[in-house]
C-alpha cells in the first residue's frame, strides 16, 4: 500500500495536539480566574466598608488553648469608615490565666501597610468562653486585611 500524502498522519497528529492545547489552555485559565477569586476573597480586599461581610479564620488548636470558629466582620461607623469585630470560642486547657491576642495587618489601597487590627480573648484556668472584641481601629474604604497573615500571642498570668 503507497500513501499518496507521506506528511498527513504527522499533520493530523499535529492537529489534534494543538487542538488539545487550546482546551488545556483555556482550562488553565478558567483554573486561574478561580484561583485568584479565592485568593482576594482571603487576602480581604475590598474589606472596608462592606457591612454584613464576614471572614473566617481557620481554627487555631494549640496545647494551651483553642479557638474556634473566628469571623472578622467589619461593622459600619459613620460613612465610610468601619472598625472589626472578631467573634467565635475559646477554650482554655492551661491551668494559668490566658490572654491571647490576635493581629491582623491592614494595608491601604497602594498595599502599603497601615496598621492591626487587634482583638483580645481573656481566658481563665480550664474555662470556655465567647470570643467577642471589637478592633479599636477604624478601617477607611480601600483599606484591606490579610487573613493569611494573622498572628496569635499569648501571654500566661
Amino acid at each position: 500500500m503507497k500513501i499518496r500524502f507521506p506528511f498527513a498522519i504527522p499533520a493530523l497528529i499535529a492537529a489534534a495536539a494543538l487542538s488539545g492545547c487550546a482546551q488545556i489552555n483555556a482550562g488553565l485559565d478558567e483554573l486561574n480566574g478561580a484561583l485568584s477569586k479565592a485568593n482576594s476573597a482571603l487576602s480581604g480586599s475590598g474589606l472596608s466598608g462592606a457591612s454584613g461581610q464576614s471572614y473566617t479564620v481557620p481554627d487555631k488548636v494549640t496545647a494551651q488553648y483553642e479557638i474556634r470558629n473566628l469571623k472578622l466582620r467589619p461593622e459600619k461607623i459613620t460613612g465610610d469608615v468601619s472598625h472589626v469585630r472578631f467573634e467565635g470560642q475559646a477554650l482554655s486547657k492551661s491551668k494559668k490565666l490566658l490572654n491571647i491576642s490576635i493581629t491582623v495587618p491592614v494595608y491601604d489601597q497602594q498595599n502599603n501597610f497601615v496598621n492591626y487590627a487587634i482583638g483580645e480573648v481573656h481566658l481563665p484556668p480550664g474555662e470556655k468562653t465567647r470570643v467577642d472584641a471589637v478592633s479599636p481601629l477604624a478601617l477607611q474604604d480601600g483599606h484591606h486585611m490579610n487573613i493569611q497573615k494573622i498572628k496569635f500571642s499569648v501571654a500566661e498570668y
